[in-house]
């Protein structure tokens, strides 16, 4: 009974990000690791969610497209800042490339060996 009651506020919480704008917009910009691969990794991990045929990288090569039945989102691979204009889409894709950042940039106070 009570494992119900966690879990069910917990997936109320994660449908609900509107509760995290104000901590998002308040955030410091992202910095991308010091690695060049970084936006192929983003690719990989979009095309592992959507599917390969839905994600590639612009003509100009500045920007990751993620086509969906709904909506197409544009990723900048200087900043990360995201353009979609469904809400639903946005989130995921901002959730996943943050989450993907923090997982790939080092430390502060690591040094490499």
């Amino acid at each position: 009974m009570y494992a119900d009651a966690v879990l069910a506020t917990i997936l109320q919480i994660e449908s609900e990000p509107s509760h995290m704008t104000e901590a998002v917009a308040e955030a410091p910009p992202i910095r991308l690791p010091d690695d060049d691969a970084f936006p192929e990794r983003v690719i990989k991990l979009l095309q592992e969610v959507f599917g390969e045929e839905r994600v590639d990288m612009s003509e100009d090569g500045l920007a990751i497209v993620v086509s969906t039945d709904s909506a197409v989102a544009t990723i900048d691979i200087d900043t990360l800042e995201i353009v979609c204009p469904d809400d639903n889409l946005l989130s995921l894709i901002s959730s996943a490339v943050k989450r993907l950042h923090v997982a790939l940039t080092p430390c502060k106070g690591v040094t490499k060996t």
